[in-house]
């Protein structure tokens, strides 16, 4: 489509260069919208809810951190 917008002559089919701009426009809307809302979403994850600055945060994700390869050398995870 936006090769034949770029294409067209304007003067000659005017119209169709109207309707094909509309509905690029109307594309690019419908994009811009998706990035937003994906935007949205990924910022209410779980993982932008932790403020790591916080003790209590550093402790868990230390005891985490430290526990996870514990468990595997012990081979209770495979």
């Amino acid at each position: 489509m936006r090769d034949a917008f770029e294409h067209i002559e304007k003067d000659t089919w005017s119209e169709r260069y109207a309707a094909i701009e509309k509905q690029l426009q109307k594309y690019a809307n419908e994009a811009k919208e998706h990035s937003v809302s994906n935007s949205k979403n990924s910022e209410n994850s779980l993982w932008h809810k932790i403020d790591f600055t916080k003790p209590k945060e550093k402790i868990i994700t230390l005891i985490f951190t430290l526990w996870t390869p514990y468990l595997i050398c012990r081979e209770n995870i495979s």
